[in-house]
């Protein structure tokens, strides 16, 4: 079976997954499939074909990319569409909103792991980090507002609240000393 980086350089290897990408981001644009599902589609080639995807590294040329210039730019986009005017005319909101992420995303882990993380600390560590999410209610809540489903208003409150949550949850998770078990146990 060939495959993808044991016969080209890493170069070689970015530009073919990159090309993999346009093709298949394409396909999904012009079918009116999620662009979202096409990006998955690519992961599941290089899975497919990289002789070894954890350690690949094409792979690392792409976290590169992604995190060094293509998630900046979404969030450049997303923050430049929130309403801002609605986050100060009702600043209690987003407060609502991150404590509704805690209770939505966090809560359900904690009782989930209940006997993989055996110390409350640990548990309530674990739920503050899980409780933090930043681009799906960006891309839920655009969604939303362009297909007339939701108001901008409501949408920058829940984005207020997802930022909140991102910026408050990880501080307050690392404060909290993990529990470590004693000695006796």
């Amino acid at each position: 079976m060939p495959c993808l980086g044991c016969c080209v350089s890493a170069q070689e290897s970015f530009q073919l997954v990159l090309l993999l990408s346009v093709g298949l981001l394409s396909l999904c644009v012009v079918r009116g499939v999620d662009i979202l599902l096409g990006g998955l589609l690519v992961g599941f080639v290089l899975r497919r074909y990289l002789p070894d995807p954890d350690q690949a590294p094409v792979i690392g040329h792409f976290n590169a990319v992604i995190d060094g210039f293509l998630a900046p730019l979404f969030l450049i986009l997303a923050g430049s569409r929130i309403n801002i005017n609605a986050v100060i005319a009702t600043p209690f909101w987003p407060f609502v909103w991150m404590l509704a992420f805690f209770l939505v995303r966090g809560l359900p882990q904690c009782l989930l792991y209940w006997k993989q993380l055996p110390f409350d600390r640990q548990r309530f560590r674990f739920s503050l980090l899980v409780s933090q999410s930043l681009s799906i209610p960006i891309a839920v809540t655009q969604m939303e507002v362009e297909a007339g489903l939701m108001t901008s208003q409501v949408s920058a409150l829940i984005i207020g609240g997802s930022v909140l949550a991102t910026l408050v949850y990880p501080s307050l998770a690392m404060a909290i000393k993990p529990s470590m078990p004693s000695a006796a146990s």
